[in-house]
């Protein structure tokens, strides 16, 4: 009698552990799907739970990146739009002509001051200092021709000289002033001795001039006529 009494003692809390095991692989097998493989099912008998996973949600970073880059070819950012993306290139495409234009614009501006720049220089290059000799031709009296020679200088567009006036054998000593402004150049002679005034009103071409004058006389005498004259290569 004490044997059997120790002996379901001793076998009680086998049984309690069975009954409980019975109990937990009931409840599992409840709340199953009958997906569970053999090894889930020992698993669950031994009280380990199996580790879900939520196919809503990438398993891994590198699943993630694959499955945005399957959804977004365009590479677009997260809360962006394909359109915004066509409309910044849109937006690109057409500032580059614009671009190009400005550009071409201030090509032109720069070579445009570039060829202003060197016809300044060419016309400040060429200055009237320099010895002239111009050929006065009477329009009124058909008198011979004034021979004139003259040793110009200029400085800041005003013209002081000297020289000669020659006709047939009469000389005379003259002085010269005037004004220059760009090819047009306005001279006053003045003759020495028998004053006479000789207003030269010419058209300058490199190192050639040509136009008009108007003579006084001291006694109140007064007459017109044409001129031309030459730069020599000597300079002053």
């Amino acid at each position: 009698m004490r044997i059997e009494t120790k002996m379901l003692v001793m076998l009680l809390p086998l049984m309690l552990i069975a009954v409980f095991s019975l109990l937990s692989i009931n409840a599992h097998s409840i709340d199953s799907t009958g997906s569970e493989s053999a090894d889930q099912l020992i698993d669950a008998s031994n009280g380990i739970s199996p580790y879900v996973v939520d196919t809503r949600f990438p398993s891994s970073p590198q699943e993630s990146r694959r499955l945005q880059g399957l959804n977004n070819p365009n590479n677009v950012a997260p809360g962006s739009s394909t359109s915004s993306v066509t409309s910044t290139q849109n937006s690109i495409t057409q500032s580059e002509p614009a671009a190009a234009n400005q550009n071409t614009t201030v090509n032109s501006e720069s070579a445009n001051g570039t060829a202003s720049a060197e016809m300044i220089s060419t016309v400040e290059a060429t200055t009237v200092s320099g010895n002239w000799s111009f050929e006065l031709n009477d329009s009124t009296n058909g008198s011979a021709p004034k021979e004139v020679s003259l040793a110009l200088n200029e400085s800041d567009h005003v013209i002081l000289g000297y020289g000669s006036i020659m006709e047939e054998n009469n000389t005379q000593q003259v002085t010269a002033s005037g004004l220059e402004d760009g090819n047009r150049l306005d001279l006053n002679l003045t003759t020495l001795g028998t004053v006479n005034l000789y207003k030269l009103s010419l058209t300058t071409n490199g190192d050639n001039a040509a136009g008009e004058y108007s003579a006084y006389s001291a006694d109140g005498q007064s007459w017109t006529g044409s001129v031309k004259g030459t730069k020599s290569v000597g300079q002053i």
